[in-house]
């Protein structure tokens, strides 16, 4: 069974580290959380296609237990059986079967060893993201980055190797030039970047993200990255996941966080 207030929980300190608030009050029924400033109340989800399907499922789940004594009150046992019956449903979506599981570990060493058979001296190719964390939802990206030493050129070097990984990849644009492209069906991003040893002193706007992989993977229960995927869920179907500035939300590495600050916290967290 699942203990389904790490959803509220991961929304209420995410939003607190963005500074959007202080006072916390949340509810799983009739709302999936509410704020003094009401981010997402039932009137918002009803706007959002995807969250509006999750509502009505939240809200029958109240309704069948309605008739066995539930109060108003979310924590009432019944309501609370309710919804752990709904995240044993949600998270069985959110799982990648084995089949799926094993073709990627297979697509991943493939590009391991493309990327090194073409690296020169001193460069070193390494998975990072959600599917190197292991908290990777059916259909992920896979992110590949090629580590550099300091004062490569990113764009010339860099795009060189990642050409060789992904041949027919797409050149896209953050501080520095990268490669996008499908292999197998999966989207795989060839990203250069610098080897640095202190992640306090980037040299790219990306060297951080190979600690930040190092460091959630090392973090994190088998378990508790079923959290973890149901958070995501949890923050896609309210419009809130995904850190590009069409969406404004959390990024999968915020949300992580998240999480591990509230596993520590707790004494106890049963998600199988």
């Amino acid at each position: 069974m699942h203990d389904i207030g790490f959803a509220c929980d991961v929304a209420a300190v995410a939003f607190d580290d963005l500074d959007v608030g202080k006072t916390v009050e949340y509810h799983v029924l009739p709302q999936v959380f509410r704020r003094d400033r009401v981010l997402l109340d039932c009137e918002d989800l009803r706007r959002r296609p995807v969250a509006c399907e999750l509502q009505r499922e939240i809200a029958d789940a109240g309704e069948a237990v309605s008739g066995a004594g539930a109060s108003n009150n979310p924590n009432h046992p019944a309501r609370w059986r309710a919804m752990q019956e709904l995240l044993e449903e949600a998270l069985a979506t959110l799982i990648p079967s084995d089949a799926e599981q094993a073709a990627v570990a297979a697509l991943c060493d493939s590009l391991l060893a493309r990327a090194r058979k073409a690296a020169p001296d001193g460069v070193k190719p390494l998975l990072v993201g959600s599917v190197a964390k292991g908290t990777w939802l059916p259909g992920a990206d896979i992110d590949l980055f090629l580590r550099f030493p300091e004062g490569a050129d990113l764009k010339a070097e860099g795009l060189a190797l990642a050409r060789a990984v992904l041949p027919n990849g797409e050149e896209l644009y953050a501080q520095h030039p990268y490669l996008r492209g499908s292999v197998e069906g999966h989207s795989v991003d060839a990203v250069p970047c610098f080897a640095i040893s202190d992640p306090s002193q980037p040299a790219s706007a990306v060297d951080r993200t190979v600690f930040h992989a190092v460091w959630v993977h090392e973090n994190l229960t088998d378990a508790q990255r079923d959290g973890v995927r149901l958070a995501k869920r949890f923050l896609a179907v309210a419009g809130a996941y995904g850190a590009a500035a069409a969406v404004g939300g959390f990024s999968g590495y915020l949300g992580e966080r998240a999480l591990i600050h509230i596993f520590r916290c707790r004494r106890s967290y049963p998600l199988r």
